[in-house]
């Protein structure tokens, strides 16, 4: 969790003062009250929480038999340099392509 505006957690002294002095006669309310405020507090301080990276490999998979139609190489071509261009700089391609053997 990263919080970009922590200088706003100052303001939970007053808050906490002023939740103190105007207590409500149920804790049901309090409890609400609570949250509610926390809730406010946190957005004020820009709560984040930072995600795993989601950068790893794409594999592709090419059949490059002899069942495969003229002009396919072709396409298997041009569908590999559209995903290398749309790729981030953190992820990596794999490109695996067989036919009468194997090669990657």
């Amino acid at each position: 969790m990263i919080l970009h505006y922590p200088i706003w957690l100052l303001l939970a002294i007053p808050l906490a003062v002023g939740l103190w002095l105007w207590r409500l006669q149920t804790p049901l309310l309090m409890g609400v009250r609570i949250t509610t405020v926390v809730l406010i507090l946190l957005a004020m301080c820009g709560l984040a929480i930072k995600l795993p990276s989601r950068a790893g490999t794409i594999v592709v998979v090419a059949d490059r038999s002899d069942s495969m139609p003229p002009g396919s190489d072709a396409s298997h071509k041009e569908a590999i340099n559209l995903i290398r261009s749309s790729m981030g700089a953190d992820q990596r391609l794999a490109v695996v392509s067989f036919g009468g053997g194997v090669s990657i």
